[in-house]
Parts: structure tokens; sequence; C-alpha cells
């Protein structure tokens, strides 16, 4: 489907070309992540019951099912599955010593010093208050 204008779509096309190459490039990464993270929410939605690591593999093969061959596809979600066994264990290591560090640390406030720990380059501060906001609700629940 093409519904875009033609002299819309050509000053398009001169503004994204008057960026750097560097600029393209970064534009493409986080259309990507974007994509990726919508998908993800799609599969959370279909499934509040997937664990992170389902998540992960479904986006990988929502992303990849055509590209790649069965094969490859399996190798693929092996992979992800070994990377998350890493992840998790270097979340119980930061655990471990944070808790070593303070004792007296509820398990909440462990699991948001985790959370901050490992997500602080990745998302900004507003986005982690809200999901620090989300693990007190949900604690509070529980």
């Amino acid at each position: 489907m093409k519904d875009t204008h033609p002299e819309i779509e050509e000053r398009f096309f001169k503004m994204i070309m008057e960026k750097s190459g560097e600029e393209r490039l970064q534009m493409g990464f986080e259309m990507d992540e974007a994509a990726r993270r919508l998908a993800a929410a799609s599969l959370l939605n279909e499934n509040r019951e997937a664990s992170e690591l389902d998540i992960r593999i479904a986006v990988f093969n929502r992303f990849y099912e055509i590209d790649l061959s069965p094969k490859i596809r399996q190798s693929g979600e092996e992979r992800l599955q070994m990377g998350f066994e890493m992840d998790e264990a270097a979340r119980r290591l930061a655990a471990a010593s944070l808790l070593n560090e303070n004792r007296e640390a509820s398990e909440l406030d462990i699991r948001i010093a985790v959370f901050n720990r490992f997500y602080e380059i990745d998302l900004s501060s507003e986005i982690r208050q809200k999901v620090i906001k989300k693990m007190q609700e949900w604690n509070l629940k529980a």
C-alpha cells in the first residue's frame, strides 16, 4: 500500500538524507527497538502468564519466522535460553551482593535496586520510576 503523496514522500526522504549516516543508523536502531517492544507488549497481552523468556523467544520467532529455517531458529531459541539464564544468574548475584551490603533491606527494596542496576543506562529515570511504582503496587497486592 502506498498512500503517501509523492511530494510529502520526497520531502521526508530529503529530510532523512540531511541527517548523518550515524543519525540514520541510530534512527534505525530506535525503530527496531520500538517494533520489538510493541511485539513484546502484544504477545504479553495475548498471554499474561508468559514468562520473560517466553516473550523473548516469541518476539524472536515473530521477527525471524520467515527469514530463518526451523533449525536455525531452534539454535537461536537455545542461545536466548542460555543468555536468559546468564541474565538471571547475574541478577541473583547482584541481589546477593546488595543484600550483603544491607541486611535490613526488604525483598522489594532488593528487587528495585537490582532493577535500577540493570536498567539504569537503558531506561530513562522517568520510565524506571513508573516501573518501580508498579512493582510497589504489585507488592502491596501480593
